[in-house]
């Protein structure tokens, strides 16, 4: 993986970008600040530090997840914001090749435990933006 970009920081009720900038197969990353989600087990962090996550574009589906593995806790993609498979059907990590499903997060195969998941986020597309709402199951 190269060098993480300085993603855009987002929080909850702010646009984390315009819908036509998301094209089809296309991902982008940004960060989340941990008092805008709910914790989760593993979460280490302060309430002020920020999370890296990603939003992508599969078709007219759009899914935002935290850019965490679901095996061991770290940042999945190849090159910044690439996370699909050649193939653009399913999210992989680039460290151990989990691979995910792309509308549930759910692990398909790999190295992740039983039942393992992606964590994800709740977004909404008003008037062509893409805004971030927090933890999908606020």
């Amino acid at each position: 993986m190269n060098e993480t970009p300085n993603d855009l920081i987002v929080r909850k009720g702010e646009v984390i970008c315009h819908s036509q900038d998301l094209e089809n197969n296309q991902a982008k990353r940004f960060q989340v600040r941990c008092s805008d989600i709910n914790s989760f087990p593993g979460m280490n962090a302060d309430p002020e530090d920020y999370l890296p996550a990603f939003v992508l574009r599969k078709n007219q589906l759009i899914v935002a997840y935290l850019n965490r593995c679901a095996h061991l806790p770290m940042e999945m993609d190849w090159n910044p914001s690439e996370f699909f498979d050649e193939g653009f059907n399913h999210i992989v990590c680039a460290t151990h090749y989990a691979v995910y499903e792309i509308e549930t997060g759910n692990c398909l195969r790999g190295p992740c435990p039983k039942g393992a998941k992606l964590i994800p986020l709740a977004i909404k597309t008003v008037a062509e933006e893409i805004i971030f709402l927090g933890s999908k199951n606020d």
